[in-house]
């Protein structure tokens, strides 16, 4: 079954006005003081119905998501770890708590019956107790929203990985990780060791990783920050930093000439992606970001994906579908023919994009056996009918949602014998 959720919109915190004018965590946190049920009566009612609806029909919206986690972050602000199992316990157990959620949203003009309302409020608490459980990672990532180096946009798309794993119910707990195509910068590998990998590995034709010891010294202090999680559980935020750096030092060792790794655990190959030297099912996560846009034979890739995967593992991949060139013109790319495009990029291999589309990505990995599980298209524009008009002979009868589609996180699961 795909899950086609979108993932979260990070806000700019728990105290966000609702329409209403009233500050949802001050209004939660005053019903919270009476109870968990009443705290998470006042969720329902506090969300805007439209956004409601728009959320458990799993349409995506950047109101609805940012709206959703505002009263998200409000309720695990005043609600413990050990209060928010306790209320999904009850919601499992049908109790009167369903009931009330049902009415205090249909008295908002929101009409929807018991199984709608536990969609609806199982997700909220999904994201609450991932938050919890991943607090360190929304720590990073909400110290990085002010600020735009490196270390930040690893941060903020490794943290949208995370949510996608934990919805995935994937154990990253002593996995076997490979990445396609770092690019400049290995945090994110680095990053998904301290969270718990037991061993990553990277794949790129170029090397051009930044070993810069700065990058990941930024990186080392980031985890020595206080947590935003310290006020509710500050020996849990504690121990897991403490964790969190000692596995730092283990993998990433400070030279003279810039950084080390230990090749036990952190591993850069210079290969193709459609070439992998790993051993069949060797690997429990292969992840890339902005990166199968770039490989010449997504077929390729997808197959050894499927190859390299144990069985139950997963392939999470973004791909950035729009022309690299100039982002303000998406569909520039494809007025150009395959011949004079190829012809264009003979000498220049590095920034080649091969100009697939969502349907070529969804039948490679389709071909190479793998289940789709998880889908969100974070970006899409519309497209004008004289626009695509000038679109050379090959992209015209392409349908609309493959050319409108400029951004998609997918995830596939390698399915057990």
């Amino acid at each position: 079954m795909v899950d086609s959720r979108s993932r979260s919109v990070s806000s700019s915190g728990s105290g966000s006005a609702t329409p209403g004018g009233c500050m949802v965590g001050e209004r939660i946190g005053g019903f919270a003081k009476r109870g968990v049920g009443t705290a998470v009566r006042a969720l329902a009612r506090a969300l805007p119905a439209p956004a409601a609806e728009r959320l458990v029909l799993g349409v995506s919206s950047h109101r609805t998501r940012a709206e959703l986690q505002r009263l998200i972050e409000a309720l695990i602000s005043y609600l413990s770890p050990a209060e928010l199992r306790s209320l999904c316990v009850e919601l499992a157990n049908g109790t009167p708590l369903l009931e009330d959620l049902t009415q205090a949203l249909t008295a908002r003009g929101f009409p929807v019956g018991s199984e709608t309302t536990t969609k609806l409020v199982a997700l909220a608490l999904r994201r609450a107790e991932s938050a919890v459980a991943f607090g360190l990672w929304e720590d990073l990532r909400a110290i990085a929203r002010t600020e735009q180096s490196t270390l930040d946009h690893v941060i903020h798309a490794y943290a949208s990985y995370a949510d996608v794993l934990q919805r995935l119910d994937f154990e990253l707990e002593g996995a076997e990780v490979l990445e396609l195509g770092p690019g400049h910068s290995l945090l994110g590998g680095v990053l998904l060791f301290l969270w718990g990998a037991a061993r990553y590995s990277a794949v790129d034709p170029f090397p051009i990783a930044c070993l810069e010891p700065e990058v990941f010294q930024a990186l080392l202090d980031r985890l020595a920050l206080p947590s935003l999680l310290g006020a509710r559980d500050p020996a849990a935020a504690r121990r897991a930093q403490e964790d969190m750096r000692a596995r730092f030092e283990r993998a990433v060792r400070f030279t003279a000439g810039g950084v080390e790794f230990d090749p036990d655990l952190l591993d850069l190959r210079q290969e193709d992606a459609a070439q992998l030297s790993h051993a069949d099912a060797s690997v429990d996560l292969v992840a890339s970001t902005s990166v199968l846009e770039h490989v010449r034979d997504l077929d390729a890739v997808a197959a050894e994906c499927a190859r390299v995967l144990r069985p139950g593992g997963l392939a999470l991949h973004q791909i950035d579908f729009r022309d690299h060139r100039d982002f303000a013109q998406p569909w520039a790319f494809l007025e150009h023919s395959s011949e004079a495009w190829e012809r264009m990029h003979a000498e220049r291999p590095f920034d080649y994009t091969n100009r697939r589309r969502l349907g070529d990505a969804l039948a490679a990995f389709a071909k190479a056996g793998l289940e789709l599980v998880h889908r969100d298209d974070y970006e899409r524009a519309a497209l004008a009918p004289e626009r695509a008009a000038r679109f050379a002979p090959e992209f015209r009868d392409r349908s609309q949602e493959d050319l409108e589609v400029l951004g998609s996180l997918l995830a596939y699961r390698k399915p057990s014998p």
